[in-house]
C-alpha cells in the first residue's frame, strides 16, 4: 500500500471514495480549519470582501453580484495571480476599490479584521471566512466548493443572490478528525 490513510473533506467525496477505498477512509473537514490566527480581533467591519477565479460561467455570478452589491468598500481578495487578473477585469463593474493578493494567514487576518461579509468562489476563501468568523456566501464553480458549503451550512449563490447573515461555525468534529488521522498513521 502506498497510502496509509485516505482523508476526504466532504460528504460527496466520501460517498464516491467508498466505491474504491475499503480501508482507512476518513471523512473529515478540511484540515486548514485547524489554523489559528495570532492576535486576531474584528475591528471596523466595514468592508465587503469578494473573491473571484477564472471560470467559464463566471458572468452569471458577476451579474448577480453587480445587481445586488451596493457598497463603496468592496475589496477584491486574490488567492492567486489568476484571481487578481479576473478581479482587475471586473473591478469597475463591481465597484471594487482595491485588490489584494494574500500570501499567508497574517495577511488574510488584516483583511478579514475589517470585513462585514464575504462573497467568494474559492474553497479556501470560504475556509478563511470560517476561521475568522465573518459571514460568507460562496459561489460554487466546483463540486468541492458546493459540498464544503453544504456540509458547513454556508449559503450558496447559484441563480440568485444570498446575503449571509451570520458567520458559519467551524464544525465541532474537526479536531476529532485530526486525531483519527494521527491514529491511522
Amino acid at each position: 500500500k502506498i497510502c496509509k490513510i485516505f482523508h476526504v473533506r466532504d460528504s460527496k467525496s466520501f460517498d464516491t471514495a467508498k466505491k474504491f477505498v475499503t480501508e482507512n477512509l476518513i471523512y473529515g473537514f478540511d484540515l486548514a480549519l485547524t489554523l489559528k490566527p495570532d492576535n486576531f480581533k474584528i475591528k471596523s467591519q466595514k468592508n465587503v470582501l469578494i473573491n473571484l477565479r477564472p471560470y467559464s460561467k463566471i458572468e452569471s455570478f458577476i451579474k448577480i453580484l453587480e445587481s445586488n452589491l451596493k457598497s463603496n468598500n468592496i475589496i477584491g481578495v486574490a488567492l492567486s495571480h489568476e484571481d487578481a487578473e479576473i478581479l482587475e477585469f471586473y473591478k469597475s463593474r463591481l465597484n471594487i476599490s482595491d485588490i489584494v493578493l494574500i500570501h499567508d494567514l497574517k495577511e488574510a487576518g488584516l483583511l478579514w479584521e475589517n470585513a462585514l461579509k464575504c462573497f467568494g468562489m474559492r474553497l479556501h476563501f470560504g475556509i478563511l471566512s470560517q476561521i475568522f468568523g465573518v459571514p460568507c456566501a460562496l459561489m460554487p464553480y466546483d463540486l468541492k466548493v458546493e459540498s464544503f458549503a453544504e456540509d458547513s451550512k454556508i449559503p450558496l449563490i447559484k441563480s440568485k443572490f444570498v446575503n449571509p447573515e451570520l458567520p458559519s461555525k467551524i464544525p465541532v468534529n474537526y479536531l476529532t478528525d485530526i486525531c483519527k488521522i494521527i491514529k491511522a498513521l
